[in-house]
């Protein structure tokens, strides 16, 4: 045993400086973990195939909504991971907190979108009362995506940006404990 830490005395040690690749490997693990839960519970209890799922994910949110969140959702989750780096703590709190942000704007950006898509939609339909079915219709398919990105977006930029300040604290609190120590005779 004592060869081993002799040889590779960082691999046990508490304050050892995290690196990139460690943090992106735990983001990519974290995250696809996290990602086959959800998937599995959404299917279990919506008693749906998967496949079904995400033809609906891609119909509520777009493609280009889940790709643009997920991102930023890792970037995040790989600042709170990166928080451990004492040296560049600072800035990787500031990217998790721009990070979380950002997911806000996504939601709110994606909520003008659909509620500008559906009042869009109206200018080129003539109303009449046997059309107004299909009319309600597609103005329910765009708001249906602008409400469902606010309802997804704003709690989750919350959660992001709440783990990434409490984590923050918690590691300064650990930091400054530790300096103590070492100041005592």
């Amino acid at each position: 045993m004592n060869n081993v830490l002799k040889v590779f005395p960082q691999t046990l040690a508490f304050n050892a400086q995290p690196t990139l690749v460690g943090g992106v490997l735990k983001t990519l693990g974290y995250g696809t973990g996290g990602l086959v839960i959800i998937m599995a519970m959404a299917v279990y209890m919506t008693q749906t195939e998967l496949s079904v799922i995400f033809d609906w994910l891609e119909k509520v949110f777009s493609a280009s909504f889940v790709v643009v969140y997920l991102g930023l959702m890792a970037l995040g989750i790989l600042a709170g991971i990166r928080l451990d780096d004492q040296i560049q703590s600072e800035y990787w709190f500031e990217v998790g907190q721009q990070a979380a942000g950002g997911v806000a704007t996504l939601a709110l950006t994606f909520t003008l979108l659909g509620l500008s898509m559906g009042i869009g939609s109206l200018t080129n339909q003539q109303i009449t009362p046997e059309s107004i079915s299909e009319i309600i219709g597609g103005l329910t398919e765009h708001f249906s995506t602008a409400f469902m990105t606010t309802v997804v977006g704003l709690p989750s930029a919350n959660a992001l940006r709440a783990f990434i300040s409490i984590r923050q604290a918690k590691l300064k609190i650990h930091w400054q404990s530790q300096n103590q120590q070492r100041l005592e005779p």
